[in-house]
């Protein structure tokens, strides 16, 4: 009887241990996937970089004709069905005739930026992306772009 007990208490102080190891696991993953939905909502930059659910997107965007030095604010257009997203980032110098610009993103982290013609533009996505720049509007497109 004695034995059994012991036993008893044994298997019990095991099952409280994996019990409190698998929590711990658990409550990890959760804290994980909300962090990776939290980043995306707000497009942080970083937490974009390092999210293993997001693919990374090559996009096709306008600049604005007065260059600044500075980081621009424009969409980029992922696929000719219009899917995209408003994304900050510096570019070089660029002329008039090259103002557009082909960009590797993950989610809003850009990992590279290149100038191209409008004639390097894949013929599917040239109307999407459009010839003429225009500028984020808050109110009409929401907040969550000026989040970064």
């Amino acid at each position: 009887m004695v034995n059994k007990i012991s036993k008893d208490v044994r298997s019990k102080k095991m099952y409280k241990r994996i019990s409190i190891i698998v929590s711990t696991i658990l409550a990890a993953i959760v804290a994980f996937l909300f962090l990776f939905g939290y980043g995306r909502y707000t497009q942080n930059n970083m937490i974009d970089r390092f999210n293993p659910f997001l693919a990374t997107k090559y996009g096709y965007g306008v600049l604005p004709e007065k260059y600044k030095v500075s980081k621009v604010d424009t969409f980029i257009s992922d696929n000719p069905f219009g899917d995209g997203e408003w994304l900050r980032f510096e570019t070089g110098q660029y002329a008039k005739q090259d103002k557009w610009v082909v960009v590797a993103h993950k989610g809003s982290y850009v990992s590279s930026v290149r100038n191209i013609s409008d004639k390097e533009i894949p013929p599917t996505l040239r109307t999407q992306v459009g010839t003429e720049y225009f500028k984020y509007n808050k109110k009409a497109m929401g907040l969550a772009f000026l989040r970064n």
